[in-house]
C-alpha cells in the first residue's frame, strides 16, 4: 500500500512538470507573439525574416517554394525604407498568404486623418510571362526602372488599389513576373461608407514598385 502511494505521488509529480512546462513552452512560446493569431487572420502563416542577398527569389520561388521566397519579400527592403513607404509614423506588420499561390503582404495598423483605414502591400511573383499573363481587368502599360510592366486599378466598396505586374526582366517575353500591389480599405473591424484618405497610396505607389524593383530584380 505504501510502495503504490508512492508510485501515485511520483506519476502525479511527473504530469504536474509536464503540464507546467507545457504552459510554460505557450506562454512564452511563439502563439502569442504571432500575427496571425494577434490580428485573427485567415490563410495566413507568420514570416520569418529572411534577407535574399544575392539569390534570384523567383528562382527560390520555383526550387525551394512559395513561403522561403516570400519571406525574402517581405524583407527585402531596410526598415528605414520601409517605415517611409508605409508612412511615417504608422504601425504595420507582415505576414504570409497562402491564398492565391502564396504572397507576402505589409498593412498598417488603423491609420489615416479618421484613423478608420489601413494600408497595405502585398507581393508576390509567378513563372508566367508579362506577355502571357492576361490582366483581370482594363490594364496600363508602362515600365519600372526599366522593366516592361502593367497597371491595373481595383475597388470595391471604399477600398481602392493599384496593382503593378512587373517582368523580372527588361523583355516582356522572357522571365517571370512581380506583382506589386497597393491598397487602402478599411481597417479590421472598421465598417465605413464614407470615402476614404487615398492621398498617401497615390503618393507611394510608383516609389514602393521603383524600391522593390531594385531590391529583388537588380
Amino acid at each position: 500500500m505504501i510502495r503504490r502511494n508512492r508510485v501515485r505521488g511520483v506519476v502525479g509529480a511527473l504530469l504536474l512538470l509536464v503540464v507546467g512546462t507545457g504552459c510554460g513552452n505557450e506562454v512564452s512560446g511563439t502563439a502569442l507573439a504571432s500575427v496571425c493569431v494577434k490580428h485573427r487572420l485567415t490563410k495566413c502563416l507568420d514570416y520569418e525574416p529572411t534577407p535574399p542577398g544575392n539569390e534570384v527569389v523567383l528562382r527560390v520561388w520555383v526550387e525551394e517554394g512559395w513561403r522561403k521566397a516570400a519571406s525574402m519579400l517581405c524583407s527585402a527592403l531596410p526598415d528605414e525604407k520601409l517605415n517611409r513607404l508605409m508612412g511615417e509614423g504608422n504601425e504595420y506588420y507582415r505576414y504570409l498568404s497562402n491564398a492565391r499561390s502564396g504572397s507576402c503582404v505589409i498593412v498598417t495598423e488603423q491609420s489615416g486623418p479618421q484613423n478608420n483605414q489601413q494600408f497595405s502591400i502585398e507581393l508576390s511573383m509567378r513563372t508566367k510571362t508579362l506577355r502571357d499573363y492576361e490582366p483581370t481587368g482594363e490594364a496600363e502599360r508602362t515600365e519600372v526602372s526599366g522593366h516592361p510592366a502593367r497597371i491595373e486599378r481595383g475597388g470595391q466598396g471604399v477600398s481602392r488599389s493599384v496593382k503593378y505586374t512587373i517582368a523580372t526582366g527588361t523583355s516582356p517575353n522572357t522571365g517571370g513576373v512581380l506583382f506589386v500591389r497597393t491598397k487602402t480599405e478599411s481597417a479590421r473591424g472598421v465598417y465605413t461608407d464614407s470615402e476614404l484618405d487615398y492621398s498617401h497610396m497615390n503618393n507611394v505607389r510608383s516609389a514602393v514598385a521603383e524600391s522593390y524593383v531594385a531590391a529583388v530584380l537588380e
